[in-house]
């Protein structure tokens, strides 16, 4: 459930709120609101360590450009979903 709240916060709300918001004022409002949304995504991940939060950053690049200039949040879900699953697999594996 984190994944759609995630999602659904940063993406749709931060993202997609700053991207209308500055439509008119800048043509480089998306990429500001990408900056933004994913940099306030890594600061959120900052609890489990610096590497981790860089790699939180990274992701929310990723997961912002997947949600696009106006939010389609069910691509960037669907990354943020099989992420979140492929660590735990790999974290929960005997092989790790």
């Amino acid at each position: 459930m984190t994944v759609f709240a995630e999602e659904a916060f940063f993406r749709g709300l931060i993202q997609g709120g700053l991207t209308r918001m500055l439509a008119s004022r800048t043509p480089y409002a998306y990429p500001i609101a990408l900056g933004v949304s994913s940099t306030l995504f890594a600061l959120v991940h900052l609890p489990w360590g610096i590497a981790f939060s860089a790699m939180a950053l990274l992701a929310g690049l990723f997961y912002g450009t997947m949600a696009g200039r106006t939010p389609h949040l069910d691509r960037a879900i669907a990354a943020h979903f099989l992420t979140n699953a492929s660590i735990a697999l790999c974290l929960h594996s005997p092989l790790a």
